[in-house]
């Protein structure tokens, strides 16, 4: 009976030791010491407060913390005060009430679930804030801290009525952050709060649950990443550069203040806004981050004073849409999902550089979006240089509506169009560019003509081409010219969805019309017409035309040649599943694919032209309009020309597919000279088919030439000459002159830009001797015994030759000559 009463009595003493209450009884003490304290409720066994304890620092005393010290609640009363002195305090399970002062460096604990930290003076103290239970930060408590806050049990969460800072004091890049060890920690700002960090916060995924209406989330000082979560308004404000590793969301308005780092996307994860976005600092998107704008109530504004460049900016906006105030770029997509994109005055820009090209993607819900106020579609023009100005000719077409020439002459010499602009050109005003020559036409297709069009107001059309001269300087003597790297704009609305062009098909059934959009596109899908579809299209190329299938993309800003089959004009219709995932800033032209190709030059001429022929079992040799492409005449009329003739069917060809079917064929050439002088003709053989032997024919003389020799052709002013026949047989003729080409003598002769290439499909040579003459007759360049293995290319360095048209004459050792032409 007696040991049950001594165990009762020190249970009843140990309980009544933890509910006591203490308040302090001097001006200064420290918390481990006894004569710190009076106990007002309750007992306690050595005095001191410890984790089941309420302490009250009463107004005008100081208590510093000399050990790890504890209590159950704490109270600050005004002008009291604890000095921290790097050590640590814990709050049991209770509430944090400071009307005081907290100072110093120290760690404190709160410890107790569903306890409040109140606090009427900014806490300012340094050190760690451990938050170990769910906790509440009071309304109207400002926590201004150097140091971190660490959520660190599970299910740990902070409800922050208050105003919160961290500030980062040291190097450590998490010094200054808030921290969350567990994957079920949560930050939940509440309406009215803020949180602002300087240091990297490790928050597991949507750790931050900040989208609550009226509050803000600031990321500033040394953070480098902006942590995941759900915002309502964000700011971004550090001088660092950020890294996004999850998609972020702001449902209401986002900033980059003044002085802000880049944003680096390096994952492809997009930015969420249903707000204001405003760049007061200029951020890089990477190439795969996505800007969406969400807003689905009232306007979206961007604004700010610093230019940004979004790689990819989606509108998604169900309120009354989004409106630009000031300059920025979409460097990659635009992707227009829902609702009304307002550039405001030249405010949103589509850029274009040398590597790449912004587009409009294609839109799906045409019905559902809009355009207002003036875009800014840019085109990058590379820099050229060379001989004969017309060399720098390009068709070219507006992605935009309601806009006129001198939207393009802003940035670029047009001769003819009005008063001089300041952009200078060859004749340093608005003028003609030489001798009457104009820089802006259009192709008239019932005359087969270029019309110059003059006035700056002139509208250009929605899905029309027009060739543009890109010229600066002009040599008026040589006619040599230069071209400097520009990027011009087409301002105003940009076409969208179905675009209807009407095209005329008269006496040539050529029209040039232009890509209606803001994006790549191909004729393949998304493309018809009232009547045929069109076959071929041609890019104009140095004086002459290539022509391409249907299914090579074409750029934006391109114009281009349609051939039309019907028998009527006709309306193209052009539809958004036409655009291509393209950005290439170059113009589509390329370098036609031919089995043989027939060349036509002179000195007389800077231009050169091609006819190609290409074997395909289901041609014929006669004119087949879904296989071949006609001969349009440059109308410069200082280009000359060869080309084929269908004599049944009155067609001239540019390229003609014939089958190797018959044991002969035999194809009438036409020839154009616009100029009296002599042009030559030459071959260049990639493949004959099932024929063995080819030679042309003068029909009149009877005289016929190798295809591997160089033909001259003696030419009259603007004449045409029909005297010409290609022959391709399988079986020799009696004609001694003419090489069995492929069997006998397979060498092949071309050139590229600074090499003359020798090549051999089947058998080894030996050659003896490579001369090559200029136009007027002088050796320029001698090579003697050289090898040519079957299938391997050999070369010879021309670099030092100068740019002009030369022959290349190469001797075996069989006697047996090739000829060639040199155009450099």
């Amino acid at each position: 009976m007696k040991t049950f009463f001594t165990i009762l009595i020190f249970i009843l003493t140990v309980t009544i030791s933890k509910a006591a209450t203490f308040v302090t009884k001097n001006a200064v003490g420290g918390w481990s010491a006894a004569t710190s304290w009076s106990i007002t409720a309750g007992t306690d066994s050595d005095g001191i407060p410890d984790n089941d304890d309420d302490v009250t620092i009463l107004g005008g005393h100081v208590i510093n913390l000399t050990i790890t010290s504890r209590c159950k609640s704490l109270t600050l009363n005004p002008t009291s005060k604890i000095n921290g002195n790097t050590k640590a305090l814990a709050i049991f399970n209770g509430d944090l009430i400071n009307n005081g002062t907290l100072a110093g460096n120290f760690s404190l604990y709160m410890q107790g679930a569903g306890k409040h930290f109140t606090t009427s003076t900014p806490y300012t103290c340094g050190g760690t804030l451990w938050i170990q239970k769910t906790c509440t930060i009071s309304s109207g408590t400002v926590i201004n801290k150097s140091g971190r806050i660490v959520l660190q049990n599970a299910n740990t969460k902070v409800y922050n009525f208050g105003k919160v800072t961290t500030y980062n004091s040291g190097a450590a890049i998490t010094d200054g952050n808030v921290g969350m060890e567990q994957s079920t920690n949560r930050w939940i700002n509440e309406p009215g709060s803020s949180l602002k960090v300087n240091a990297n916060c490790s928050v597991p995924t949507n750790g931050f649950d900040c989208a609550v209406a009226t509050n803000t989330v600031e990321f500033a000082g040394k953070c480098t990443d902006i942590a995941s979560g759900l915002y309502y308004d964000l700011l971004v404000s550090s001088l660092a550069t950020k890294n996004l590793t999850l998609r972020l969301s702001v449902l209401n308005n986002l900033k980059f203040s003044a002085g802000a780092a880049n944003i680096t996307n390096t994952n492809g994860k997009s930015i969420a806004v249903g707000g204001n976005v405003t760049f007061d600092a200029v951020v890089n998107f990477n190439t795969t981050d996505t800007l969406v704008l969400r807003g689905s109530s009232g306007t979206q504004t961007i604004a700010g004073t610093a230019y940004t460049k979004i790689d990819n900016l989606n509108i998604n906006n169900t309120g009354t849409g989004v409106l630009f105030n000031t300059r920025q770029a979409v460097t990659n997509d635009l992707i227009m999902t829902n609702g009304n994109l307002n550039s405001g005055s030249n405010k949103l820009f589509l850029e274009s550089t040398a590597s790449t090209t912004a587009r409009i993607a294609p839109i799906t819900a045409t019905a559902s979006i809009s355009f207002s106020g003036t875009m800014v579609i840019q085109k990058f023009l590379p820099a050229d240089a060379g001989s004969d100005y017309p060399y720098f000719a390009h068709d070219i077409s507006s992605p935009v509506q309601n806009t006129v020439i001198n939207d393009w002459d802003n940035e670029l010499f047009i001769s003819g169009i009005g008063n001089y602009d300041g952009v200078g050109g060859p004749a340093g005003v608005d003028g003609d560019v030489y001798n009457g020559y104009q820089s802006f036409t259009h192709y008239d297709e019932p005359t087969n003509s270029y019309v110059a069009l003059t006035g700056s107001s002139t509208p250009l059309n929605v899905g029309t081409g027009y060739t543009l001269l890109l010229l600066d300087v002009i040599d008026g003597a040589t006619l040599d010219g230069s071209f400097s790297n520009k990027v011009m704009d087409s301002r105003g609305l940009p076409n969208y969805g179905d675009i209807n062009v009407p095209v005329t098909v008269q006496s040539f059934g050529w029209n040039i019309v232009g890509n209606p959009y803001a994006s790549a596109i191909t004729l393949t899908t998304g493309v018809t017409s009232t009547g045929i579809l069109p076959t071929y299209i041609y890019f104009t190329e140095f004086g002459n035309y290539t022509y391409e299938d249907i299914d090579y993309p074409i750029a934006p800003h391109q114009g281009f040649l349609l051939e039309m089959q019907g028998a009527s004009d006709e309306i193209v219709t052009f539809t958004e599943d036409c655009k291509l995932s393209d950005h290439t800033s170059a113009f589509r032209r390329t370098k036609a694919k031919y089995d043989i190709q027939l060349n036509i030059s002179s000195n007389v001429s800077a231009y050169h032209h091609e006819a190609h022929i290409n074997f395909n079992d289901m041609a014929n040799v006669n004119y087949d309009a879904k296989l071949d492409a006609k001969y349009l005449q440059h109308p410069s009329g200082v280009a000359p020309a060869i080309y084929m003739i269908d004599e049944e069917k009155n067609v001239t060809l540019l390229k003609n597919m014939v089958s190797d079917a018959p044991d002969q064929l035999a194809i009438p050439l036409g020839i154009f000279t616009p100029k009296t002088g002599v042009y030559y003709i030459d071959a260049k053989v990639l493949n004959m088919g099932g024929y063995n032997f080819a030679w042309i024919e003068n029909k009149v003389t009877g005289a016929t030439y190798d295809i591997n020799s160089v033909l001259p052709v003696q030419g009259t002013e603007k004449g045409t000459n029909k005297d010409y026949i290609l022959h391709l047989v399988k079986s020799k003729q009696n004609n001694n002159s003419i090489s069995k080409t492929l069997l006998d003598n397979d060498l092949i002769v071309f050139s590229t830009e600074n090499t003359i290439n020798l090549k051999s499909s089947y058998t080894d040579h030996t050659i003896t001797e490579v001369l090559v003459y200029d136009m007027t007759g002088k050796l320029m360049l001698t090579e003697t015994n050289m090898s040519v293995v079957a299938g391997v290319i050999s070369k010879i360095d021309v670099t030092n030759l100068s740019a002009g048209i030369y022959v290349v004459k190469v001797t075996d050792d069989q006697g047996r000559t090739t000829s060639s032409k040199l155009i450099k």
